[in-house]
């Protein structure tokens, strides 16, 4: 409930209760006396509440006029009904006070209830998870109480290795979102029900206040002339890892699979199409940009004379892919992330990246969680952005889900990027460069961005060089290799150290 709805409403019942003793009591309007002052008060506060409830003006003017006639015509009629006994007086005005507050105020409440929601998927407000074994019929009288409709969420290639069958999308009518949260209440009750949480609206999230700096001079092994500006490449050390993989003849056993769950990936840029592997024409188109530069982190093509270079300088270590979760406005929901993340595992992901997520309301993300096992148990690393809200990631998801690796930003001098939320709380965490990242983006170009969604894909192209030479390799094992060999940031008990991408490699295959 709104600070701004609890004194709107508090100060909206006293003062109609004072202004009914006023005109009982046939005072006159004297500001100047102790009762006048008060309420003057009231009346301040009041006018307050409205101009800060944060809902539109021509329903501020509603409710102001609204409460002025209500007050006006009640205390008229209590003025011309004062020569009854005063029991009775008390008595008419705690009727017409309790009748003002539960009728009248009836569409304020609803106006508190929706300002505590949650950003929700507009058709598809909850995700119920049912006993193993058990039909939705089963709850089928709870939901057509409050007209709800329903629809499996994911259909798993391994359903027989997963619980994500069981899973529901329930669609809440306008008109019943006031009851909100007394249905999760009715429906949390129910036998057949193992799970309920809401289905969260995320997006990407991006900060572009930081300066760009310089081009550095560099000694390259790759002929792409935007990899001066890579230092992100350089700080994880994955020149050194390249050169090292190359002069020792190291051959990779596989060509990994990184998963780039995001708003598609631009495949006919001329930096990623080489290195690009298509499963579904409608992830190969990006029109927000967003995949395209997390996909280039990964995947650009390396030597090849134009624009960034990938993780691989070889190009033979990662091949990228997309599967589109999130709409050309950055948003998607939980259902989308979830459904591409099992899409991923069945496709044969070997690394998953989410450059994505947002601030929960729910206290824990079990379909998050579930997914992310799927995916780990079908071989899938998964890696997770931390956030750039500045805050505490423990309450951001997917980066608090547990089977994931989190990432939070540096910059250029590995202190924590302004922007990026801490990961003291998160079991397995590291940091990576987030500030001034250049990559491929959308309509053959490149640009420089900010995020620890930058920061994620730099950690997922290592992880997919790992995987390449070690397949079976497990997400703690992937994390304690990283972390075993990484680097001190500025702030390591904050938000970890920043992997050496060459000293991982190196102890792997030693």
């Amino acid at each position: 409930m709104l600070l701004s709805d609890m004194i709107y409403f508090g100060t909206g019942s006293l003062l109609y209760l004072i202004l009914f003793a006023w005109l009982q009591k046939w005072l006159m309007l004297n500001f100047r006396s102790h009762w006048g002052k008060i309420t003057a008060g009231l009346i301040l506060i009041y006018l307050l509440s409205i101009l800060l409830n944060g809902t539109p003006m021509g329903y501020k003017l509603f409710v102001l006029c609204r409460d002025c006639i209500i007050a006006g015509i009640s205390g008229v009629a209590i003025y011309y009904l004062r020569s009854i006994r005063k029991v009775y007086a008390v008595i008419l005005t705690v009727i017409l006070l309790s009748v003002y507050i539960f009728l009248f105020y009836k569409p304020v409440i609803r106006q508190m209830v929706y300002a505590r929601l949650p950003e929700m998927q507009d058709n598809a407000e909850l995700l119920l998870e049912l006993d193993e074994g058990v039909v939705i019929e089963s709850i089928l009288p709870v939901l057509e109480k409050y007209d709800i409709t329903y629809k499996q969420a994911y259909y798993p290639k391994n359903a027989s290795s997963t619980i994500m069958d069981n899973y529901y999308l329930l669609d809440v009518p306008k008109n019943q979102m006031h009851r909100f949260f007394g249905i999760k209440k009715n429906i949390r009750s129910q036998a057949a029900m193992e799970w309920l949480e809401v289905n969260e609206v995320f997006e990407v999230d991006l900060d572009i206040n930081e300066t760009i700096p310089p081009g550095t001079a560099a000694l390259a092994t790759v002929n792409d002339p935007e990899y001066t500006y890579q230092w992100g490449l350089r700080a994880l050390n994955i020149q050194e890892m390249n050169t090292w993989l190359q002069q020792a003849g190291h051959q990779p056993k596989k060509t990994a699979l990184v998963c780039v769950l995001d708003t598609g990936i631009e495949r006919e840029h001329a930096d990623i199409n080489s290195n690009y592997q298509s499963f579904n024409t409608k992830d190969d188109i990006d029109e927000h940009g967003h995949g395209t530069h997390c996909g280039g982190v990964i995947g650009a093509v390396s030597n090849n004379a134009i624009g960034t270079a990938g993780i691989s300088f070889s190009n033979q270590h990662i091949r990228v892919s997309s599967i589109q979760v999130l709409g050309k406005n950055g948003v998607g929901s939980q259902n989308t992330i979830i459904d591409g993340i099992i899409k991923a595992a069945d496709l044969g992901a070997d690394v998953i990246s989410l450059s994505l997520g947002g601030p929960s309301s729910d206290g824990k993300q079990r379909a998050f969680e579930k997914a992310i096992q799927y995916a780990n148990e079908a071989g899938a690393i998964v890696i997770v952005a931390a956030g750039n809200s500045n805050a505490n990631a423990k309450k951001f998801a997917p980066a608090n889900a547990a089977g994931v690796i989190t990432i939070a930003a540096v910059d250029s001098q590995l202190n924590k990027a302004s922007f990026s939320n801490t990961t003291a709380d998160i079991k397995m965490k590291l940091a990576a460069p987030g500030v001034n990242i250049r990559s491929t983006f959308i309509k053959n170009s490149y640009k420089d961005l900010n995020g620890t969604s930058m920061a994620t894909p730099f950690i997922a192209g290592i992880a997919g060089i790992i995987k390449s030479y070690k397949p079976d390799i497990t997400t703690e094992e992937m994390y304690q290799l990283l972390e075993s060999t990484a680097i001190d940031t500025k702030s390591p008990k904050t938000i970890g150290k920043i992997p050496d991408a060459y000293q991982a490699v190196n102890k792997l295959l030693n």
